[in-house]
């Protein structure tokens, strides 16, 4: 073998190695094959699947001193001569093609119509397991001067490596994407799992890739000043889908908690009756006079009322309620052993003293505690170098740029672009859901607003928001 020709081969080795998806793969096979041999086209079949007959998903076609490649998908025959040298899984050297080969490759290909075949070599790629991964066709090998020549045995055995090296890294990059697919599916099929805990909570995470989904795809189609690369939409997508896996091990009373008292409202209505039928026993034994009785009733009625308003009060309680109940937290009753008790216990006097949503300060510790519980699972996950940014990105969607986030109490130094959007896409989503049990949807432009006042407060990225405006990913 020349120096040349193996320092050629060498390098075409290093091309492989670098390309990461198929067209680029089947580009330089196709010019490394046709370099080495001088000729004047190619064509490389990717076979994927046991019948090579049916199988065809990409061909490539190279034409002498041409700059672009046409590459077809989709299911097609293999002529005639290829499907010979697939199914033998020899190669096939035609120093001189008779018309018929010649006509059946012209028909299937008709870029290569204009153009006559004098010779042929075509190549089964064979991986390490001696499987098909395609075929390369050569046609027209010419001499340094230009001189049509046949395919020397040198030079099929040249093209016979490069297949096979070729063959290798095209199953390599099957091999990736079929566990790059099982393992988002995996993502997927666990978020969705999640989510479905919770009625309330049921499209959080499916909405929230939807929208990162349309933003990355705006972002590359409208040159805006930040991008990500292609490894880095996987990875944000990625992150996207488990940012929330915490919640697998958050209480479904804690996420399902519809009004501030929860169960507690059953508990107090049958306390508030024990508490009358006992003020009555008082009364009928003389212990307390009728007016007395009279108005222990009427203030049960009361606190019971002021307790079912602000059970069902709005996300944000009015202030006037919340002082009102607690003229009710000191009062006590007698029970029939002499104990005196209160009317309210602690726990549902904080319930009903929520200024806003429905979770008491231990309750939303609980409900907080998912993103600590996020970054304790998937540190226990083995992400590829290709993810190595997952856990970072998807644990650090509740911290603000000034500190006031959780559950580290990150700034603005601390969080990057990924972190900063994730954070924006979940408050959007939180704002506009329809399925929240202790609130009502927002509209977008009503959630933009508070979004942008957020910003204006130091919490969020205003160009991220910005950004994330302009694209309506929500649409």
């Amino acid at each position: 073998m020349k120096k040349l020709e193996l320092w050629k081969i060498l390098q075409i080795g290093i091309k492989l190695s670098s390309n990461e998806n198929d067209s680029s793969l089947v580009t330089a096979i196709l010019d490394a094959t046709m370099e080495l041999t001088n000729s004047d086209m190619g064509v490389l079949y990717a076979i994927k699947g046991e019948n090579c007959e049916y199988t065809q998903t990409m061909t490539g076609v190279a034409l002498h001193g041409a700059k672009d490649r046409q590459f077809f998908s989709g299911s097609a025959v293999l002529p005639k001569i290829c499907l010979e040298a697939a199914r033998s899984g020899r190669q096939i050297n035609i120093p001189k093609c008779t018309d018929k080969i010649a006509a059946e490759i012209m028909f299937s290909h008709q870029q290569i119509a204009e153009n006559t075949i004098h010779s042929m070599l075509i190549t089964p790629m064979k991986d390490e397991k001696g499987e098909i991964q395609g075929i390369i066709q050569l046609m027209n090998a010419r001499e340094d001067d230009g001189t049509l020549i046949p395919f020397s045995n040198e030079s099929s055995k040249y093209i016979y490596s490069l297949g096979c090296l070729g063959a290798a890294h095209l199953e390599n990059q099957n091999y990736n994407r079929e566990i790059t697919r099982l393992l988002e599916s995996i993502v997927q099929v666990l978020s969705t799992a999640i989510d479905a805990r919770s009625p309330y909570n049921a499209n959080h995470t499916i909405n929230m890739a939807r929208y990162a989904g349309n933003f990355l795809q705006w972002l590359r189609e409208n040159k805006a000043p930040v991008s990500f690369t292609p490894n880095e939409e996987k990875e944000f997508l990625m992150a996207v889908w488990l940012h929330d896996i915490g919640k697998l091990v958050t209480p479904v009373e804690v996420m399902d908690k519809a009004t501030r008292l929860a169960t507690a409202e059953k508990n107090i209505r049958e306390r508030f009756e024990r508490i009358e039928l006992l003020t009555e026993n008082r009364y009928l034994k003389g212990e307390i006079t009728g007016e007395e009785y009279v108005q222990v009733k009427k203030d049960l009625n009361e606190a019971m009322e002021m307790v079912n308003r602000i059970n069902e009060a709005g996300y944000v309680l009015p202030e006037d309620l919340s002082d009102q109940i607690l003229q009710y937290a000191e009062r006590t009753y007698i029970e029939k052993d002499g104990r005196r008790n209160r009317w309210f216990t602690d726990e549902e006097i904080e319930a009903l003293t929520i200024r806003k949503g429905t979770l008491t300060s231990g309750e939303r510790s609980i409900m907080q505690g998912h993103v600590v519980m996020t970054e304790k699972l998937l540190s226990q996950m083995h992400f590829s170098r290709a993810y190595r940014h997952v856990t970072g990105w998807a644990v650090n969607h509740h911290e603000y740029l000034d500190g006031t986030g959780y559950p580290k109490k990150l700034t603005a130094k601390d969080l990057t672009f990924p972190m900063r959007l994730l954070t924006v896409l979940d408050i959007f989503d939180a704002l506009t859901a329809k399925d929240r049990p202790y609130k009502q949807p927002l509209s977008t432009e009503k959630a933009l607003v508070i979004l942008e006042e957020m910003a204006d407060a130091g919490k969020i990225d205003g160009e991220v928001l910005s950004l994330f405006a302009r694209s309506k990913a929500w649409l």
